[in-house]
């Protein structure tokens, strides 16, 4: 090798978890925060477009080793090791990080914060072109959300990414995380045919249990409405984190804004949306993901009669997880929603990806020459029902009489 020259590092060479470096070497500081850097799980996005796309992590030789299940035992002897020849700053670097590595690789309950970005479609540019062209606006959003190597996306379909915060689950609090059937419901907030806004700022939009804040985020942005996300108190400081993040980086229509309000389902009347008449309501009620309890599909019927003014304009968006445990609650909730006087107006069932899908279905099985590392971070399928309600006439006629 002539003088001068620069040594290349193969990336692609194999390595295994035992030529790793052993704390009794007493390695260099930066090289053990190299490795450590290489082998980070990264967050699961459920984007299909960026499925087939590479990782955007630094190359390093040691990226390869990150599903590999042995790499736990060398990242527990970091943590347990004094590391006394680095020093000070670099010892309590190296821990932490070692730590991170060991915690993602224990289940999203355990994983640190993360902060992950979803990329929502919006109408298209032209009304004309969507209301005359030959593909449907949801088949273009269908193209545009399905089409993995289409990097300038769909014709006339433009889109924007909400990045959310999501603060570690140790305290169990399922609120703080994103779940899939938000971001089914947010991606088809552009497919939808809703009615005009019956506000000139834009449609009054409530959101319950908004937790992340991804659909409530994405009705402002899509719909351009004037969105009012709600949530428990422990809830609340997280979502006014990402509501006011998302402020800062997406420009939303003219018009559309957001708040973050506090409501408790077992006690509305505490809270300041509370409405003392018509004129206080909402002309749209979303909800994604709400029912997990038996008590819930009474509460979130209560919250929809309570909340969604009475009028022939206005409109209620659920979607569900298919999960078997909660087959009982769905049929509650469908049941008592047709007691209180909704209609449903369109529904269907759609798959997505979810932190705890099943990832048992053909697709997965088909993906198994994708990298590891990919397949290993963007999470399982998950089926969800959606449905879109609006009061039955009797309802709205009952109303406009008094």
């Amino acid at each position: 090798m002539s003088p001068g020259a620069t040594i290349v590092e193969d990336v692609e060479a194999p390595i295994d978890v035992l030529d790793l470096p052993h704390p009794s070497a007493r390695p260099q500081a930066s090289l053990l925060l190299e490795i450590l850097s290489a082998v980070q799980v990264l967050p699961a996005s459920w984007d299909p477009r960026g499925r087939k796309k590479k990782s955007i992590k630094p190359k390093s030789r040691y990226t390869q080793l990150t599903s590999n299940p042995l790499l736990s035992r060398w990242l527990t002897g970091l943590v347990s090791n004094g590391l006394s020849w680095v020093s000070d700053e670099d010892r309590e670097r190296i821990w932490e990080e070692a730590g991170k590595r060991l915690a993602e690789r224990c289940g999203r309950v355990a994983m640190p914060a993360i902060t992950r970005g979803f990329i929502i479609p919006l109408v298209k540019n032209d009304p004309e072109e969507a209301s005359s062209g030959d593909e449907s606006m949801a088949d273009s959003v269908r193209k545009f959300v399905d089409d993995d190597d289409d990097e300038e996306g769909v014709e006339g379909v433009d889109y924007v990414t909400i990045n959310l915060h999501e603060p570690s689950m140790t305290s169990g609090n399922l609120g703080l995380k994103t779940w899939g059937s938000s971001l089914l419901l947010a991606r088809k907030l552009a497919t939808l045919d809703l009615p005009q806004s019956t506000n000139p700022e834009g449609m009054k939009t409530l959101e319950l249990g908004s937790g992340t804040g991804l659909v409530g985020i994405a009705c402002a942005a899509v719909l351009g409405a004037k969105v009012t996300l709600t949530d428990l108190p422990e809830i609340i400081p997280n979502l006014q984190k990402n509501v006011n993040s998302n402020l800062s980086t997406i420009r939303l229509p003219i018009g559309a804004g957001m708040e973050v309000e506090t409501l408790d389902w077992t006690q509305p009347e505490e809270s300041v949306l509370y409405p003392r008449s018509e004129k206080g309501k909402f002309q749209l009620v979303v909800a994604a993901d709400a029912l997990y309890s038996s008590i819930h599909p009474a509460l979130v019927t209560n919250m929809i009669k309570m909340f969604l003014r009475k009028g022939v304009d206005s409109r209620a968006l659920v979607e569900f997880p298919l999960r078997p445990r909660y087959e009982g609650e769905r049929a509650n909730f469908w049941r008592l929603a047709e007691s209180v006087g909704l209609t449903l107006l369109q529904s269907g069932t759609e798959e997505g990806r979810d932190d705890w899908g099943s990832g048992e279905t053909e697709e997965d099985e088909e993906d198994e020459d994708e990298d590891d590392d990919e397949v290993r971070t963007r999470g399982g399928k998950v089926r969800c029902w959606w449905g879109m309600y609006g009061w039955g006439d009797d309802v709205v006629a009952q109303t406009t009489s008094i």
